[in-house]
C-alpha cells in the first residue's frame, strides 16, 4: 500500500516513536508558543515533562470547537504575518461565533503531501498502477489554498494529473467535462456525486466515461448507495475521512473497505468515552480524538471532533 510505504518513509525509525517523538515536541512547543495551551495545561496540573509515553496524553487536557470559536487567536503559535490561509467554520453543528483554523505554508505544503500520497494509495488499491493516472476534481475553488488547490498541488507531487472540475456546472455540462477529460479517479463529497449521478444516469451511461474508481468524501456512504455509484459507473468506490481542523489529511480506504487508514505521521488519534472522556479499549466505539504532531501554525491537543469511531488494531487483510 503506497500510504504505508509513505509514512514509513517519513517515520525512519518507525511510525511508534515518531509519533511519540513529534507528541512530544508539539506539547512543549504548543506550551511555549500557545497562550490557550499554556493556560489549559496549568489549570489541569500537567506539563509537557509529564508524558512519557503515548498513553500518557490522556492526562492532558481536552480541545473543544467551543475553544476554537471563543478565543481562536489565543492557539496561534506564529505571528498572524505568518498565517497562509484561515478558514471560517460553521459545520458541526457549531452555533454562535464560528471556528477559526489557522494554516502556515509549511503546514499546508505538508498537508499537500499527505493528500497526494493518499490518492497515490486509492489508485493503487483500484488496480491503477504506475504514474500519469488523471483526477478529476469536485472540490470548492475561489481562494488561494483552496481544497481544490490544495489537492492539485498534491496530486502532482506522486506525477499523476489533477484536473479542476467546476462545481457551477450543472450535470449535464459536468458530465461532457467528465468525459472529454476521461479521468481515472472522480474525488467529491458524496452527496453531489450521487445527485449528479443519479441525474445523468438517465441520459448516458456513465460506465462507458472510462472512470475507474469514485472516490468520495465529506459524509457518511451507506451500503446502498455506495452499491449503486458502483453500478451507475461500473467503477470502485473509496472514501475518504477528513476534516480542517486536521487539515483534511484524515484517513483513505483500502482495497479491504473495512475501515481506513490514517495518517500516523501527522495524526495521533484517541477514542474516548463521549460522557467522561476517558479512554476506551481498543476496538470500542467512541468519540473520535485528534493531536496534530506536524502542525506549526496551530497545533490541536486532544480536539473533540464530535465523530464516532473506533480504532482497529492489528494488521489489514489488505497487507498493510
Amino acid at each position: 500500500m503506497y500510504l504505508e510505504r509513505w509514512l514509513l518513509e517519513q517515520a525512519g525509525q518507525g511510525l511508534a516513536a515518531l509519533q511519540l517523538s513529534r507528541l512530544k515536541g508539539t506539547l512543549e512547543y504548543v506550551y511555549r508558543q500557545s497562550p490557550f495551551y499554556r493556560d489549559a495545561f496549568d489549570k489541569a496540573g500537567v506539563a509537557p515533562a509529564d508524558l512519557r509515553s503515548l498513553a500518557d496524553l490522556a492526562r492532558f487536557p481536552f480541545t473543544t470547537a467551543a475553544d476554537l470559536s471563543r478565543e481562536p487567536y489565543r492557539f496561534l503559535c506564529v505571528s498572524q504575518s505568518r498565517v497562509e490561509r484561515v478558514f471560517t467554520l460553521y459545520s458541526g453543528g457549531t452555533s454562535g461565533e464560528p471556528k477559526l483554523v489557522f494554516f502556515s505554508r509549511p503546514d499546508l505544503e505538508a498537508i499537500a503531501a499527505y493528500m497526494g500520497a493518499a490518492m497515490k494509495s486509492v489508485a493503487e488499491s483500484g488496480g491503477i498502477s504506475g504514474d500519469g493516472f488523471r483526477v478529476y476534481i469536485l472540490l470548492p475553488d475561489g481562494k488561494p489554498q483552496s481544497q481544490q488547490r490544495m489537492l492539485s498541488k498534491g496530486v502532482k507531487t506522486v506525477a499523476a494529473t489533477p484536473v479542476a472540475g467546476d462545481l457551477s456546472l450543472n450535470t449535464e455540462e459536468q458530465i461532457k467535462r467528465i468525459a472529454e477529460a476521461r479521468p481515472d479517479i472522480l474525488f467529491g463529497p458524496v452527496s453531489r456525486i450521487h445527485r449528479m449521478s443519479l441525474e445523468a444516469s438517465q441520459a448516458s451511461d456513465l460506465g462507458r466515461l472510462g472512470v475507474r474508481i469514485v472516490f468520495i468524501t465529506s459524509e457518511y456512504v451507506p451500503p446502498a448507495m455506495r452499491q449503486r455509484l458502483e453500478g451507475l459507473w461500473r467503477a470502485e468506490v473509496f472514501t475518504h475521512y477528513g476534516m480542517t481542523e486536521m487539515g483534511w489529511a484524515g484517513g483513505v480506504e483500502c482495497s479491504a473497505h473495512h475501515g481506513l487508514h490514517f495518517n500516523e505521521a501527522d495524526l495521533l488519534l484517541e477514542v474516548v468515552d463521549p460522557d467522561s472522556g476517558a479512554v476506551v479499549a481498543q476496538g470500542e466505539e467512541g468519540e473520535l480524538v485528534l493531536t496534530t504532531l506536524n502542525r506549526e501554525a496551530m497545533p490541536l491537543v486532544r480536539y473533540r471532533t464530535g465523530d464516532l469511531g473506533r480504532l482497529l488494531a492489528g494488521s489489514c487483510t489488505c497487507g498493510s
